[in-house]
């Protein structure tokens, strides 16, 4: 996958990715879930600085695109890569995770567990 460009972070698809992040709710399962949701929420905070975005908008892309190093429909396998590309996206931009952030990130991520499991 190439570098993500400012480009890219104008161009993300904010919709495909709740889309994304709905349909895999229960497979990517609580944390990895809340780590995707907190990234998303740093995208999307104005003070965060392009560089940042980058980072964030090539883990996220990693997440949701169907061809990766290990196919996520590989039971548990297929998440790995995932959450290890979510894992160094967090600490690269861990300066950004404000505990409002994380707040909106875990109330988005109970909303849709309770949307697929309630």
């Amino acid at each position: 996958m190439s570098t993500p460009t400012s480009n890219d972070v104008n161009n993300f698809d904010f919709d495909g990715f709740w889309e994304h992040l709905k349909k895999w709710a229960v497979k990517l399962g609580g944390d990895l879930l809340l780590n995707a949701l907190i990234l998303y929420h740093v995208l999307r905070a104005p003070e965060t600085p392009m560089q940042a975005k980058m980072i964030i908008v090539g883990a996220l892309a990693y997440l949701v695109l169907p061809f990766d190093a290990i196919p996520d429909f590989l039971p548990v396998a297929g998440l790995v890569d995932d959450a290890a590309a979510l894992a160094t996206a967090m600490v690269q931009v861990g300066t950004h995770i404000t505990p409002e952030i994380r707040k909106r990130a875990e109330n988005d991520r109970d909303r849709l567990f309770d949307g697929v499991c309630g």
